[in-house]
């Protein structure tokens, strides 16, 4: 949920057209909130600069990657509105920097992840607002963007919210070292017909393409292990009323740079690398992760998996 919804339902009796509009203008695609936001998509700020607000790239240099720009520091959207770049660089001329996805993915061709992940094309739902309603609840992950991770490390992504991230009914998860000892119903769906329980999809495995789903054996932070039934209205109006939702260990610090942790419930997911069985390579992981109340996000992350531990 974002600020704005959340706003509108502790006025909900009061709540008058203007901050309606107000609200469905809140959401973004991991970008700027309110009516008013930047046409640019992603967390890119304002679009300025040589090229700015208009897409970048050419047939030859798809996401404009190295062409000239005007002065350090200017952003303008790239791929479309797919992502982000920033004109970088002390020479005499700078220079436009890697086209990055809201999510931290580095866009090559404007359809495919960097690396060497087989040419795959980006899940479509990390792109689209109308199956993920709420990506900025997913403030950060490790690895992100191309940074590596070894054979016998660990993936996670921090959630933000309102509302407790759901897991699977009846999930148990170790107060101490949070790790899950026993699997809840992990076949449930919620009400957007995905999975109530947080998953992680390797591509060309999709969440919406009905891929196979890897689920974590980690859950640090708060969570809601009692997700109602597909067919019931989710109580969100509870989720700041009331003290809701079970407690594992403390958050883990997310990575530098990451979004701040400023929601009411905050949640760290882990999966074991060993456990995806991959081999050494890149690939793009597709997160599906529910908020907690009717909202769900999805975000894509290219991940290095080094032969190493």
């Amino acid at each position: 949920m974002g600020a704005m919804r959340y706003s509108c339902i502790v006025g909900v009796l009061a709540c008058s057209l203007a901050c309606s509009q107000g609200c469905a203008g809140s959401k973004g695609n991991g970008g700027g909130s309110g009516a008013s936001g930047s046409a640019s998509a992603g967390s890119g700020g304002s679009t300025s600069g040589s090229g700015a607000g208009a897409d970048a790239g050419s047939s030859k240099n798809p996401t404009g990657q190295n062409d000239p720009c005007s002065k350090a520091g200017d952003k303008r959207a790239c791929c479309g509105t797919a992502g982000t770049q920033t004109c970088q660089g002390t020479a005499k001329i700078p220079v436009w920097g890697p086209c990055m996805a809201s999510s931290g993915l580095t866009l090559t061709t404007c359809s495919v992840a960097s690396g060497d992940g087989g040419g795959l094309s980006v899940p479509k739902a990390c792109s689209d607002p109308s199956l993920s309603t709420e990506p900025e609840i997913l403030a950060a992950y490790q690895p992100s963007g191309n940074q590596t991770v070894g054979a016998k490390g660990q993936i996670k992504v921090w959630v933000t919210d309102e509302c407790p991230a759901f897991l699977a009914t009846g999930e148990v998860v170790d107060g101490t070292t949070g790790m899950i000892t026993t699997p809840g119903d992990r076949t449930a769906l919620a009400e957007d017909t995905y999975l109530n329980e947080p998953a992680l999809y390797i591509a060309p495995d999709s969440a919406e393409g009905g891929g196979t789903p890897h689920f974590p054996q980690y859950i640090r932070g708060t969570y809601n292990n009692m997700p109602p039934a597909a067919d019931a209205l989710p109580n969100f109006v509870g989720c700041f009323t009331t003290t809701v939702g079970s407690k594992g260990p403390p958050l883990e610090t997310p990575p530098a740079g990451s979004a701040p942790l400023n929601q009411l419930y905050s949640t760290e997911i882990i999966w074991d690398v060993d456990k995806l069985g991959l081999k050494p390579g890149s690939y793009i992981a597709e997160f599906s992760i529910h908020d907690g109340d009717r909202e769900r996000a999805f975000g894509c992350v290219n991940i290095t998996i080094s032969g190493t531990n």
